[in-house]
């Protein structure tokens, strides 16, 4: 499980249709660089490190866009497997790469709120979908755009050789 990221968040929402919205950090990643979010409130990017599965932003808000940055180091080139999990909407870009979009379907854990999942959540299983990705030698950048309407609210990045 990927726990360690810088947050940013939240930018306005409405809807599904916020994942095709670009904000400023889908444009360039400073972890210095102060954004007017939602409500026209100053935000920064803030490290965090997540001890419980998932992924849950501090103070999330219904009808709003919050990104994730982190990066994963590699001795050699390698393929791993990523497996992914939302509630609402996400992106997941890897070096620049678009490589998820999350459904717009009714997922596994809509009808049971995640929070009451609890082996689920315990076997890193709020899996949406998997993809096989190639990280390269050195470092690797991953940014995660997460759009909440209401409610539940999580992002979870699981990685496996």
């Amino acid at each position: 499980y990927v726990d360690t990221w810088y947050l940013i968040g939240p930018f306005a929402g409405i809807g599904a249709a916020s994942l095709a919205i670009s904000n400023p950090p889908e444009q360039v990643i400073d972890l210095d660089a102060v954004y007017p979010g939602k409500q026209g409130r100053p935000l920064r990017w803030t490290y965090q490190r997540f001890a419980n599965y998932p992924l849950i932003p501090p103070s999330p808000e219904g009808g709003s866009v919050y990104y994730g940055y982190t990066e994963i180091r590699m001795d050699e080139a390698r393929s791993v497997w990523m497996s992914f999990g939302v509630d609402d909407d996400a992106k997941v870009w890897i070096n620049d790469e678009l490589v998820w979009v999350s459904g717009n379907a009714n997922k596994p854990w809509y009808f049971t709120h995640f929070k009451f999942l609890t082996q689920e959540i315990a076997d890193f299983n709020l899996t949406e979908a998997s993809r096989r990705v190639q990280l390269r030698k050195g470092r690797n950048r991953i940014l995660f755009k997460l759009y909440n309407s209401s409610s539940a609210m999580f992002f979870s990045m699981v990685m496996a050789p």
